[in-house]
């Protein structure tokens, strides 16, 4: 009898992992697939560790509460913020976030007349 219960034991053990295996690998997936790996986008790159609270045009420059939990996401270049509070939106120049910089101050245009703009894509030149 101890012998049976050894196997009944092992092969309850054994389906347990399994069946645990079976439901974290899917998760694990498509966190590694991040789903848009290769769509970031212009202005944008993929970042295997991305802040959980991206810049956008109505949080740059002010503080705000964030985790530190990193996340895989497109993020934008340097220079360059979401349009808006979705990671999905494109990245624009800081710039052209509706005249507004750092504290709701006004952005100087100069900043702005090297910038252009050409097939949904913003670009220096």
């Amino acid at each position: 009898m101890n012998n049976y219960s050894s196997i009944i034991r092992f092969l309850i053990g054994f389906i347990s992992i399994v069946i645990l295996i079976g439901t974290i690998s899917p998760i694990v997936d498509s966190q590694r697939k991040g789903g848009r790996r290769g769509s970031c986008g212009m202005n944008a790159f993929w970042n295997e560790c991305a802040t959980a609270c991206p810049e956008n045009c109505y949080n740059y420059g002010r503080p705000r509460p964030c985790t530190l939990n990193c996340l895989q996401r497109c993020s934008c270049r340097s220079g360059f913020v979401f349009e808006s509070s979705s990671s999905s939106s494109r990245c624009i120049p800081i710039g052209h976030c509706r005249g507004r910089g750092q504290s709701g101050r006004r952005w100087n245009r100069n900043f702005q007349r090297n910038w252009r703009y050409n097939n949904n894509n913003y670009y220096y030149g």
